[in-house]
């Protein structure tokens, strides 16, 4: 079996940095103790909550400790020439205590702000990521995929992009991490009758499943914050019966060709599409 570092590099000559959680840890000392950045991030956080549509159900530190965090990848990501980053281990202890924020809004406002930022570091999901947002100049949502029922698709996670669109930012609220109801994580209210291209990608790195979509509601079932109720433009139930992946990609618009075309060209990884295209 092919791992996801592994694969990311082979195939697709990806260059990987590695940073331990002390070093992180050290560097993010750094720039709480830097006023300079401090009240960069105070400002960026009272921008943020002056917004009409973002509303704050969370205590504001956390708000502030992740433009600290995400300030921190920015110098990371300046010194190695990267525009990807993730936190491993996301959800354990010592990386939310480090941070004293679950990273999930680090993500979302990373992702707004451009860059492509996914939990886990799961190189399977990170992938179709990247691929989504150069093709289609825009943020991904990468999210735990339920099992399709009835012509409909449910997707959850804590660390959703607000810029979904590539220009205009969703109403959102910021509140408290899913699993651990702590910190700062979003709620994005995504718009019904979206078109969306939606990427299953397996943990084998040998195939990516995908299907176009509509979002018909963003419910507030007992899961991850962001959520997503989708219906398949497809066979869904042959979807149901063969679905490999669990981490699944998400964008507005319809680029099942252009996804299709991208794998046809690498020649390393099937790609089954659901959805007729023309």
């Amino acid at each position: 079996q092919v791992n996801g570092p592994t694969h990311a590099k082979e195939v697709w000559g990806y260059e990987i940095e590695t940073m331990t959680e002390e070093q992180f840890a050290e560097r993010l000392a750094q720039a709480h103790n830097d006023a300079r950045l401090v009240q960069h991030a105070e400002r960026q956080t009272d921008e943020l909550l002056a917004l009409a549509n973002v509303r704050l159900e969370t205590e504001r530190r956390f708000v502030t400790n992740s433009f600290l965090a995400l300030a921190v990848c920015e110098q990371l990501l300046q010194e190695t020439g990267a525009s990807n980053f993730g936190f491993g281990r996301c959800m354990g202890r010592p990386i939310i205590e480090m941070l004293d924020t679950p990273p999930c809004l680090v993500l979302s406002l990373a992702n707004d702000a451009g860059y492509t930022a996914y939990c886990h570091t799961d190189l399977s999901h990170t992938l179709p990521g990247v691929l989504l947002r150069w093709i289609a100049g825009r943020p991904t949502f990468v999210c735990n995929s339920h099992f399709p029922h009835d012509g409909l698709f449910t997707v959850a996670h804590c660390a959703a992009p607000r810029k979904m669109n590539g220009v205009d930012y969703e109403p959102a609220t910021l509140m408290t991490h899913y699993e651990s109801d702590f910190g700062a994580a979003c709620r994005v209210d995504y718009p019904k009758g979206q078109t969306v291209t939606v990427v299953i990608p397996n943990l084998r790195c040998t195939q990516w499943q995908g299907f176009r979509g509509t979002i018909l509601a963003s419910p507030a079932f007992p899961a991850c914050r962001s959520q997503m109720e989708i219906a398949i433009d497809g066979d869904w139930r042959r979807l149901a019966a063969e679905m490999e992946g669990f981490h699944t990609q998400i964008v507005y618009g319809d680029y099942l060709r252009e996804v299709g075309y991208a794998l046809r060209k690498l020649g390393r990884v099937q790609w089954q599409c659901y959805s007729t295209t023309a």
